[in-house]
């Protein structure tokens, strides 16, 4: 049978998966179902007093369900229990639309206790603030991001807030960046002192995204070799503290001062060799000792000098601190030396660097992880949110990339938590991209050993808490990393197209300049949406194209070059050969003098504002048609193998002959009069046509459909 269009199957038990509410108590019954969307479910932590896992914020709920369980026999629970903060919506239900809104777009999971608390008291602040100031909102998405700097300064100037709230109120802030479209998260100096240098607005030109990737790469580089040579001294630490060099480098000391018998090297290096290789040199500070002196020398016969090369830095951290930076407790054996402040001093004394500054390439940090979430943010054009998503998973006793290793290239999937959908990004195992993250990973092998959390970048700080040294790099992290003082931009000079020099960026604009990277590559407007993960070209076109200067720019300058080539070509100043633009206004398989007057048999006759479009007649004894062999030849030859196929389709042989015999027989026709060269090149190009000739057309159009097309 003839052509068809295939109907999409959907299964009849699609929509019949049960909803799950993430905020049901399905733990308690009790007023679950009266009181759900007035209270949140939160994660309570081992050593919590909170012993329900609800958060109400409507007080009037909270004491029906804490007087009902007391009387129940749960005597730890109140039967009056006390109007907290986060009760928000008891003293504000004029404004409970809003309240509820807010809480079902920022609270799409479950967080904990603490955190719970802070989000809602944070919303009642803002709130109360906004409704100061005479702003009313009817919905969230009206919040807008001037808001912010209203809220940091009425907080600065009054006193009642504590501290708590302050950084409650950050965090909402940063929720709101997540959800409400053109919201911009600012971030508070001293809350009121609004940090506004060089911050880029609309859109990320490409010279600033070249050198956002060049600096990424050239400090990730540096990282990379930075670490491996670290993990070489440590891995050859005996051999480099060994006796020769232990002793050569008190020799060269000596020799510029004899004063050192209280210097903390000489103390480390006598203690090293008295403990580890059994030789007391504590002589070689005395008189009258040139026997055994020439003994000791004899032994530091081409030593090295332990204080020439910041690189044996390793050495002596992972021989002074053998847990570092997991403890940064003094091995035992070094413990009666001195106190841990002399230790520190040893660094700075004899390699001119900080413990801080050492440390920089001996474990993964947020500074050393940036330039890696910088370079993936350049390269995939996905969003902080989807990024941050990716993980790692164990496999033995090392960890790998969560994704699917197809040989050439990995399939790494992420979640979109704002819409719920699963975005997939495609990277190629030979990539710059798989080099770091791999690298990244081995390094960062410890961290994840001794995380619960699966996430790709996570870092140690040593100065975070005892019991959260290992940190997830998150966007409110991300935040205060770009104003450190040793951040990457301080590092790097980037500068904008008006020669300032940026200080931070807004990472959101990466994602627009790479669509505009893309559509540089030729990529295709569904490509780009594909890609990107929207829902449809529009979203794509509006959110990253429609406000780009850049691309509007280069928009301009396409549609000025296609109206003078049109006007050559109008004009006759554009041959076949010099321009194969002409080759625009050809059929399929043939060019057409006339395409309103066909000549084929059983062709229509056409009203004056009609045109033939019925490219398949084109070579059945039509007298308009003109065939070009390398022009039209592979459309020809892709047509006559899809009639040929098309055979199997029909019930029987007669059926496929009144469809398409007369139209085969003209096919085959044409190419007889191809030459060996024309066949061979349409051969091989007639595979691009194959979808092509499988598609239904109009047989004619009216001209007014042509003239809105």
């Amino acid at each position: 049978m003839a052509r068809q269009r295939k109907k999409l199957k959907i299964s009849p038990n699609f929509s019949d998966s049960k909803e799950i509410k993430i905020h049901y108590d399905y733990t308690d019954d009790l007023f679950a179902n009266e009181h759900y969307k007035y209270y949140l479910m939160c994660s309570l932590p081992k050593n919590s007093t909170h012993v329900i896992p609800r958060k109400y914020f409507y007080f009037k709920y909270k004491k029906e369900y804490y007087k009902t369980k007391n009387s129940m026999g749960f005597i730890h629970l109140t039967s009056d229990p006390i109007f907290g903060k986060s009760s928000i919506l008891d003293n504000r239900f004029k404004h409970k639309k809003l309240i509820l809104q807010i809480i079902d777009n920022i609270f799409t999971d479950i967080k904990s206790e603490k955190l719970t608390e802070g989000l809602l008291i944070a919303i009642g602040i803002v709130i109360d603030i906004l409704e100061l100031n005479s702003i009313v909102l009817n919905n969230m998405n009206e919040f807008k991001t001037k808001y912010q700097i209203l809220i940091y300064s009425h907080i600065r100037n009054t006193k009642t807030y504590k501290n708590q709230d302050k950084r409650d109120i950050r965090r909402l802030f940063n929720e709101f960046e997540k959800v409400i479209d053109g919201f911009e998260f600012i971030l508070p100096k001293k809350y009121g002192l609004i940090l506004t240098k060089s911050k880029m607005q609309n859109e990320l030109p490409s010279s600033v995204m070249y050198q956002l990737e060049y600096h990424a790469l050239k400090e990730l580089q540096l990282i990379k070799s930075k670490v491996e040579e670290n993990l070489i001294i440590i891995k050859n630490k005996d051999s480099i503290l060994s006796i020769k060099n232990l002793l050569y480098t008190l020799f060269i000391k000596i020799e510029k001062s004899r004063n050192l018998v209280k210097n903390i090297l000489s103390k480390i290096l006598l203690h090293k060799l008295s403990i580890d290789y059994n030789i007391d040199a504590s002589f070689l500070f005395q008189k009258n000792c040139e026997k055994e002196v020439n003994d000791l020398k004899l032994l530091s016969k081409n030593g090295i000098d332990l204080t020439s090369n910041k690189k044996y830095i390793a050495a002596f951290i992972d021989e002074l601190y053998p847990y570092y930076p997991v403890n940064v407790e003094i091995n035992d054996k070094y413990k009666s030396l001195a106190d841990k402040d002399t230790f520190k001093t040893f660094f700075k004394d004899y390699y001119g660097s900080s413990v801080k500054e050492a440390d920089l390439y001996i474990y993964p940090n947020k500074n050393a992880i940036y330039p890696l979430y910088l370079l993936l943010l350049i390269r995939t054009g996905l969003n902080s949110e989807t990024l941050l998503d990716w993980e790692v998973y164990k496999e033995n006793s090392s960890y790998n990339l969560t994704s699917d290793n197809l040989g050439i290239l990995s399939i790494v999937e992420s979640t979109k938590k704002r819409s719920n959908s699963r975005i997939s990004c495609v990277l190629k195992n030979d990539s710059d991209e798989m080099k770091y993250i791999n690298f990244y990973i081995k390094w960062a092998n410890d961290i994840y050993a001794n995380s619960k959390n699966k996430s790709l970048f996570q870092y140690f700080n040593r100065g975070g808490l005892a019991n959260k040294k290992i940190e997830i790099l998150t966007p409110h992290i991300l935040a205060y990393l770009k104003e450190a003082p040793d951040s990457f931009y301080r590092k790097y000079e980037i500068y904008d197209q008006k020669g300032s020099r940026i200080n931070f960026i807004d990472h959101r604009l990466i994602r627009k300049a790479h669509n505009f990277q893309e559509y540089i590559k030729g990529k295709q407007e569904f490509e780009r949406q594909l890609k990107k993960g929207h829902i449809n070209s529009q979203t794509t076109q509006i959110h990253y194209e429609n406000n780009s200067n850049e691309w509007n720019g280069l928009k301009k300058h396409k549609i000025a070059k296609a109206q003078n080539l049109l006007i050559s070509i109008f004009k006759g100043q554009v041959s076949r050969e010099q321009n194969h633009s002409v080759d625009l206004f050809d059929g399929s398989i043939a060019n057409c003098k006339n395409n309103k007057n066909p000549t084929f048999k059983n062709a229509s006759n056409l009203k004056s504002n009609e045109f033939c479009l019925d490219w398949t007649k084109c070579l059945t004894q039509c007298e308009q048609a003109y065939v070009i062999p390398k022009i039209h030849g592979p459309v020809i030859f892709a047509w006559i193998k899809f009639m040929k196929e098309q055979l199997d389709e029909f019930i029987n042989e007669e059926h496929w002959e009144k469809e398409y015999l007369d139209d085969y027989n003209a096919a085959v026709d044409t190419i007889k009069y191809f030459t060996q060269d024309e066949k061979l090149y349409c051969k091989n190009e007639m595979t691009k046509h194959k979808e092509f000739v499988k598609m239904i057309f109009k047989r004619t159009t009216k001209r007014k459909r042509l003239k809105n097309a």
